[in-house]
């Protein structure tokens, strides 16, 4: 990939119609393990929720939200640039079962 093509990419970003595949991600849990976009396709319809710091007591409500939601065939992650560590404990402190990916 083209370095201008990468960051125009960032400037200009393409927005998602229904039906289109999304980009592969991959990004680390808080229990160390890599999640692959790719690794549920064809099985799973993957919900991520970006946060700045789930901790805050706005972000904590939608992620709590998201944890108490029960859809077939569908997994939830909150995305958070805190890192891995602190969000294993965080979620442990919080009794979550949502799974936080660490994106910095």
């Amino acid at each position: 990939m083209r370095l201008s093509f990468f960051l125009r990419s960032f400037i200009w970003p393409t927005q998602l119609t229904v039906g289109q595949q999304a980009p592969r991600i991959s990004l680390t849990s808080q229990d160390g393990a890599w999640i692959r976009s790719e690794d549920f396709l064809d099985r799973w319809t993957l919900v991520l929720l970006f946060l700045s710091d789930p901790r805050q007591k706005e972000q904590l409500q939608w992620v709590r939200e998201l944890d108490d939601m029960d859809l077939p065939n569908t997994k939830f992650f909150a995305v958070s640039p805190i890192n891995t560590k602190t969000m294993r404990e965080f979620r442990d402190n919080e009794q979550l079962n949502i799974d936080f990916l660490y994106d910095p």
